[in-house]
C-alpha cells in the first residue's frame, strides 16, 4: 500500500516538472523569436553576398534591401548575363558598355537611346522580366548621361534654327517656341530612325499608324487601344529625355492618331456606322470635339479614350 501511494507522488511530480520544462522551453523561444526577427530577401542577399550587393548598389544607385525578392533576382540575371559574355566583374560593366558607346559619333547616341526603348520590349518577353530590370533600360539611362555629358554645345541645343522651321511647318497650329523646340528634338531622332524625310514624316507615320486596322467601326476600338498605349510610353519615357509627355516622339504620334480617329469617327457618323454597344442603337452623334460618341437613345457616351 505504501508503495502504491509512493508511486501516485512520484507520478504527479513528473507531470509538474514536465509542465514546468515546457513552460520554460516555451519562453525561450518567444525571446528567441524576438530577438531574432526574419530577415527580408534583400537582407539576407546582402548578408551573404556583401562584395557582390555593394557593387551592385554602386553600379545601380539603389539600396537592394529596399527591393522585392523579384526585382532582385531578375536584376541580378540581368547584369550576370553580362558579366558572363564581357567576362568582366559588376563594377566594371558601365566603363565597358560606356567605352563600346564612345567609339560612335555623338549624334547617333539619341538613335541609340530610341533603339534601347524598344529592346526593352523584346528582351522583357525574351527572358520574362520587367522591363525595368532589362539590360536595355540601364542603357537608356547610361546612354542619355553620356550624350548630356558629351554632347557638344552645338548639339546639345534643343533645336537650330532649320528644324525649327520643319517643326513650324510640320505643326502648324503650333505656336510656342520651348513646345516647337522640343518637338523639333524628336522630329530630329524620328527622322534619323525612320530614315524619312521630316517634312514627309506625317504621312509616313500614319501609313504605319493604321496598319492592322481595316476601316470599319468594328475594328476602330484598335486604333484606341494603340493610343492608350502610345500616350503610356510617352510618360514613361519624358522624364529620361527631358520633355514634355505631349512632344516625346510617341506623344508625336498620338498627336497625329488623335486626328485619325477623328476623321474615322466623322465617317462612322456620316455613314451610320457607329453602333452603341449598350443598346446597338445607330442613333448616335458626335461629341463636342470628335472626341467621341453618344446614343440619342440610351445616351450612352462610346468611341472615345
Amino acid at each position: 500500500m505504501i508503495w502504491f501511494i509512493l508511486a501516485i507522488i512520484l507520478g504527479i511530480i513528473a507531470i509538474v516538472l514536465h509542465k514546468s520544462a515546457n513552460d520554460n522551453s516555451s519562453f525561450v523561444s518567444e525571446q528567441t523569436n524576438q530577438t531574432t526577427p526574419l530577415l527580408s530577401y534583400g537582407e539576407r542577399y546582402k548578408r551573404d553576398f556583401p562584395t557582390k550587393t555593394a557593387e551592385i548598389e554602386k553600379l545601380l544607385n539603389i539600396n537592394i534591401e529596399s527591393l522585392s525578392e523579384k526585382d532582385i533576382k531578375e536584376k541580378v540575371s540581368t547584369l550576370e548575363r553580362f558579366c558572363k559574355r564581357q567576362k568582366c566583374k559588376f563594377s566594371e560593366i558601365k566603363n565597358i558598355y560606356i567605352s563600346n558607346v564612345s567609339q560612335q559619333p555623338i549624334e547617333l547616341v539619341p538613335q541609340m537611346i530610341e533603339t534601347a526603348k524598344r529592346g526593352k520590349i523584346e528582351e522583357a518577353n525574351k527572358y520574362n522580366i520587367s522591363q525595368e530590370n532589362t539590360f536595355s533600360a540601364l542603357m537608356v539611362l547610361w546612354l542619355q548621361e553620356y550624350y548630356n555629358q558629351n554632347a557638344s554645345s552645338q548639339s546639345k541645343e534643343t533645336t537650330n534654327k532649320d528644324e525649327l522651321e520643319i517643326a513650324k511647318i510640320v505643326f502648324p497650329d503650333l505656336s510656342d517656341t520651348q513646345t516647337l523646340k522640343e518637338r523639333a528634338i524628336s522630329l530630329r531622332e524620328m527622322t534619323a530612325l525612320l530614315h524619312c524625310s521630316p517634312l514627309n514624316l506625317h504621312e509616313f507615320c500614319n501609313t504605319h499608324l493604321k496598319q492592322g486596322y481595316d476601316g470599319t467601326f468594328k475594328n476602330f476600338y484598335k486604333l484606341i487601344e494603340l493610343y492608350k498605349h502610345m500616350a503610356y510610353q510617352s510618360y514613361e519615357i519624358a522624364p529620361k529625355v527631358g520633355v514634355e509627355p505631349s512632344n516625346t516622339s510617341y506623344g508625336i504620334l498620338c498627336y497625329w492618331l488623335d486626328d485619325i480617329m477623328k476623321e474615322e469617327r466623322q465617317k462612322f457618323f456620316d455613314t451610320k456606322e457607329a453602333e452603341c454597344p449598350i443598346c446597338r442603337s445607330h442613333d448616335v452623334k458626335l461629341g463636342l470635339f470628335k472626341d467621341n460618341f453618344e446614343c440619342n437613345n440610351c445616351k450612352q457616351e462610346f468611341g472615345g479614350l
